[in-house]
């Protein structure tokens, strides 16, 4: 009998969540949308121009014609077969035999990753050969330096996947959110034109065209803002690490938490880059707010109170080339974007509305969207002249939504 019930119960719920998914949640994304008056943002992957596109842009379709958009799709169906295959791992009531179903998806998670080591192998193979024909103008050989490091192919084969992996729209999103916070502040947004001016000159000159690795590092106040957009909104807010062997940490025991509490090997330990980085006794009572000034006193990286990248040995070894490019299109943005008036996003925000939002020259900006039902800001900004993947005109597009954080004022 009470086998029975749960199958019952069992199939309720699923006849629930199909009616949810299929009539009540797109009932309600339309709706929205009519309500806001704004369209849905298209969401390919092939339009995270940021982040995964910098390699994408670089590939050229191989003998067995998989063309960069090919390589793209199987990155993203990787990503769906590796999450329904932990769903099935820890659940038995999706089907009667889980292990079918396991299986199928088994096999195509391994097409996938045998469309990614093809990949990856062609690109090392490339690389050897240019640099024993003497072809190869690099000055720092990144494959050769983890060949002296790394104990067979395979292992430079994940290395590199894995920096792949880990830099596939974090970029998009850093970039995202900073134009997300210049939106809400016209006075750092103002700020931050005028130190463009007195660093980099106009745009429209040759001189303000070169954008060079030392001019954005030496541009304090772009940097000032990529830190606090950083800490407000971390690509990773949530992280975990197991413990490799018997350890002890320095706080985390005793009634109040200030005491060192011990960590058996094998343990999982959770944290969240969000709290820590809002943390009022450590950031103090504006903890919540955008305030890029709070970087001139403070130095990112002598304290673990600041980790966006995490630090110590796991360090995310690509975390200068992401704020490069985070601070290469930041660096656009001012003379390709103006400040108008519109109420488009206050139909969002009501409890702190913003005056103002970002238009492009070409009447393209920043505009408020429904994906999926959740409130998503859409940016779309012309390219750089003399960019190598696209020409002047084109669209950059990219988006951020509250699917991991909720600001201050609840967008």
């Amino acid at each position: 009998m009470q086998t029975h019930l749960v199958i019952l119960a069992v199939f309720l719920l699923l006849i629930i969540s199909i009616i949810n998914t299929f009539f009540i949640k797109p009932s309600q994304n339309l709706l929205k949308r009519l309500r806001l008056g704004c369209g849905p943002m298209p969401f390919e992957p092939a339009q995270w121009l940021v982040g995964i596109n910098t390699v994408r842009c670089e590939l050229q379709a191989d003998k067995e014609q998989r063309t960069p958009d090919y390589m793209a799709s199987r990155f993203e169906a990787m990503g769906r077969y590796t999450w329904r295959l932990s769903v099935l791992g820890v659940s038995n009531l999706i089907t009667a035999e889980p292990r079918n179903v396991q299986a199928l998806l088994a096999t195509e998670l391994n097409k996938c990753i045998e469309t990614f080591h093809a990949l990856v192998d062609n690109v090392i193979d490339a690389t050897d050969q240019a640099r024993k024909s003497g072809s190869s103008q690099l000055r720092y050989d990144f494959v050769e330096t983890l060949r002296t490091c790394c104990s067979d192919c395979a292992e430079v084969r994940e290395q590199v996947l894995g920096l792949l992996a880990v830099g596939r729209d974090t970029t998009a999103s850093l970039t995202a959110w900073v134009f997300y916070c210049l939106v809400r502040n016209l006075r750092v947004y103002e700020k931050l034109r005028k130190n463009f001016l007195a660093d980099f000159g106009p745009y429209h000159t040759k001189v303000g065209q070169t954008i060079t690795f030392e001019k954005l590092k030496g541009c304090a106040y772009l940097q000032h803002i990529l830190r606090e957009t950083l800490r407000l909104h971390s690509a990773v807010p949530f992280d975990s690490r197991c413990t490799a062997r018997n350890t002890t940490l320095l706080v985390g025991g005793g009634p109040d938490g200030s005491m060192p509490v011990f960590v058996p090997k094998g343990t999982e330990v959770n944290f969240s880059t969000y709290v820590l980085h809002r943390r009022k006794d450590l950031w103090g009572e504006d903890a919540n707010e955008f305030v890029p000034e709070r970087w001139e006193k403070r130095r990112p990286g002598t304290t673990w109170q600041y980790i966006p990248f995490n630090r110590g040995p796991r360090i995310y070894i690509g975390h200068q080339f992401a704020l490069t490019e985070a601070g290469s299109v930041t660096r656009i943005a001012p003379d390709e974007l103006s400040y108008a008036s519109s109420t488009a996003l206050k139909k969002i925000d009501g409890t702190t509305p913003p005056r103002e939002f970002l238009k492009c020259l070409d009447g393209r900006g920043i505009a408020p969207a429904i994906v999926n039902g959740r409130r998503r800001i859409v940016i779309e900004m012309l390219m750089s002249p003399g960019s190598k993947s696209s020409a002047r005109g084109s669209r950059l597009s990219f988006g951020i939504s509250s699917l991991c954080t909720t600001t201050s004022n609840g967008f």
